[in-house]
C-alpha cells in the first residue's frame, strides 16, 4: 500500500497545507490496523510527501521536528487524541 502512495505526484498535493497531509498520513499509518505512533507518522509523511517533509539540504530525510509540530497542531485542534508516548487516535 505504501509503495502504492509513494507515486503521489507533487502536482496532486502542492497546494495542501501541512496540516491536511500529516492527517491523510494518520488515516494511512490508521490502515493498517496497528497503534499509531509518532514515529510511523514521520516516515508515512515523508514517503507520501517527501517535498514537504524532507529537511533543508537533506532532501533524503524526513524533517522530524516539521512533522512532529503539525501532529501536535492538529491534537490540539481536536482532530486527533494522545500523545507520542501514548501513541494517537
Amino acid at each position: 500500500m505504501i509503495e502504492d502512495l509513494k507515486k503521489i505526484s507533487e502536482k496532486n498535493y502542492k497546494n495542501a497545507n501541512l496540516n491536511e497531509l500529516v492527517n491523510f498520513a494518520i488515516g494511512v499509518v490508521g490502515d493498517f490496523n496497528k497503534e499509531i505512533i509518532i514515529e510511523d507518522i514521520i516516515v508515512a509523511a515523508y514517503l507520501l510527501f517527501p517535498k514537504k517533509f524532507s529537511m533543508q539540504g537533506y532532501e533524503e530525510y524526513p524533517d522530524s521536528v516539521r512533522i512532529n509540530r503539525r501532529v501536535v497542531d492538529l491534537r490540539d485542534r481536536g482532530f486527533i487524541s494522545g500523545s507520542n508516548a501514548q501513541g494517537y487516535k
